[in-house]
């Protein structure tokens, strides 16, 4: 366990590199093992949504699953007195998967590490708040990846009076952090995780992902304002998994169209192989010219060679169309994707997160970061600094019961925003029973000119 209360000391050399040895020598947790598995399954990308997303289920899609065609821009906020809910000083507990049981350390690779810059971004989050006099306890303990360690310390005397709980990162672990936020009314943040299966009935958790559902809304919610129906394609493998996307999407885009009567939109499937002489793999698709926005819902990293597949085809078949390809963030981050393609094929991209590197503040955290650190900051740091700020500023505002406004915020941070809304229990048209909060927003990102651009 660290905590971390004041600002971070100065020192001279790799200094994030000290700050790991102080964090982990503090709990007396030793080093962590640097050995990384390089399958798809751990594959840590940008937006890592690879490995923390749901896939939907084959079996049925029920029309409770559509999200609301779009929520207000603005909310109105109460004139509440939330005095009686502040204190001087909160209380948090952070669960990080360091893993110091299994010891090796190579300083020379530790500025690459995930964990260690979501931590400095954390910290440095920390710093500015103790700049402006608010105070925060932050007791920093290594999960080791493991759901009793994570009982153990949710049981013991460091989390008494805790007021919120970040993490911890693995599925079992982070469920039973989950209901002991709910059985002690403490509020339970997932920064990394988007599941629908985590919790039920728990107004105290708080998805900071998007689900897979909210990426697919989006792609499907900007292609009905831009496009005819008839010039929207769905992309696919032949297989049921495929076949179950394209009925989320056949559904959202009936909601968008207030369940008007109008045909449905057009299912490709794809197939990877050899063509006859002559043949094409999307066969007349691109006849006629004019203009296509292509839908390729897949995300998977297991999917990356048919995904690259796909885009070469298309970008060769396509002849005068004017083709705008929508896809989720493994677009973004997959090494496969020729450069020419984001062009070409016009693609629009959704992400979770979105560094706006012309931003001046974003342009003044890098300084800081590399002033305290020695090392530029990885996206991972972006995320820690934006996630304690998030819920520091909001704890600030409305005190220890800050989950209930977390709807009022509307800033837009260094690489995201927060748009937590409701997820009511499937049948539940009264919408009274809260199954728990989840950030819906999500980027969509385009390169144009010479850099990815924000579109939506």
């Amino acid at each position: 366990m660290i905590l971390a209360q004041s600002r971070l000391r100065r020192s001279n050399g790799s200094k994030i590199v000290v700050l790991f040895l102080i964090t982990l020598l503090s709990s007396g947790c030793g080093l962590f093992n640097k050995t990384r598995d390089n399958s798809n399954k751990d594959k840590v990308v940008k937006d890592r949504t690879d490995q923390t997303i749901d896939t939907l289920d084959i079996s049925k899609v029920p029309e409770t699953e559509i999200p609301p065609i779009r929520k207000d821009a603005e909310v109105e906020e109460p004139d509440v007195d939330y005095s009686s809910y502040k204190k001087e000083t909160y209380k948090i507990g952070l669960f990080l998967p360091f893993n110091a049981q299994d010891a090796t350390f190579d300083a020379n690779d530790l500025s690459d590490e995930k964990f260690v810059n979501y931590y400095a971004g954390v910290r440095l989050a920390l710093e500015e708040f103790d700049d402006e006099g608010y105070k925060f306890i932050v007791n920093v303990v290594d999960s080791e990846r493991s759901e009793e360690t994570v009982a153990e310390k949710l049981q013991s005397s460091a989390f008494e009076g805790t007021d919120v709980i970040v993490g911890p990162y693995d599925r079992d672990a982070l469920s039973l952090a989950a209901e002991y936020g709910k059985n002690n009314m403490i509020a339970v943040v997932s920064p990394w995780l988007s599941s629908t299966r985590i919790t039920d009935d728990n107004p105290f958790y708080i998805q900071l992902r998007a689900s897979l559902s909210s990426h697919y809304f989006k792609l499907i919610e900007h292609a009905h304002q831009n496009f005819k129906s008839d010039e929207i394609v769905l992309i696919g493998r032949n297989n049921d998994a495929a076949k179950n996307r394209f009925k989320y999407f056949q559904k959202t885009y009936a909601a968008l169209n207030n369940f008007s009567s109008s045909d449905p939109l057009q299912e490709c499937f794809y197939d990877e192989g050899p063509l006859g002489e002559g043949m094409r793999a999307f066969g007349d698709l691109f006849e006629n010219g004019g203009k296509k926005a292509i839908i390729l819902p897949n995300w998977n990293y297991d999917d990356e060679s048919f995904i690259y597949s796909v885009l070469r085809t298309l970008n060769i078949e396509k002849r005068n169309t004017d083709v705008y390809v929508y896809g989720m963030p493994i677009l973004f981050d997959s090494d496969k994707i020729e450069f020419d393609f984001y062009q070409n094929l016009n693609m629009r991209i959704c992400l979770s997160e979105f560094v706006d590197w012309e931003d001046m503040r974003v342009k003044s955290f890098m300084r800081k970061f590399y002033d305290n650190y020695g090392a530029l900051p990885t996206s991972d740091a972006f995320e820690g600094y934006d996630m304690m700020t998030f819920i520091g500023r909001n704890l600030i505002k409305y005190g220890i019961n800050f989950q209930l406004n977390l709807e009022l915020d509307r800033d837009r941070y260094l690489q995201t925003a927060y748009d937590i809304q409701k997820v009511f229990d499937e049948g539940d048209e009264k919408f009274e029973n809260v199954k728990y909060l989840e950030n819906k927003h999500l980027d969509l990102v385009q390169y144009i000119g010479d850099k990815f651009v924000k579109i939506d």
